[in-house]
């Protein structure tokens, strides 16, 4: 994953003529990352897929069950 800055970098050098190679070199990136770099016209970004969690069988529950617990049960904690 590239940051902001070095996609302007990379885009900038290309232009100017550096090599592929030794912009990755540089950056310590792959040549495939610098020519597709080079190539975006929008900002690199990177989005998470959602994945399941170990408590998701769980989060129902414990959300019915903190919505049933009266504060006072708590002994004043909540």
């Amino acid at each position: 994953m590239i940051t902001l800055d070095d996609g302007a970098l990379i885009r900038r050098l290309v232009k100017e003529g550096v090599p592929t190679s030794r912009i990755a070199r540089d950056l310590g990136i792959s040549r495939t990352t610098v020519v597709k770099a080079a190539a975006s016209t929008t900002p690199p970004k990177y989005e998470r897929k959602p994945q399941a969690t170990a408590f998701d069988p769980y989060e129902q529950a414990v959300r019915r069950l903190l919505k049933e617990t009266p504060f006072d049960a708590l002994n004043g904690h909540r």
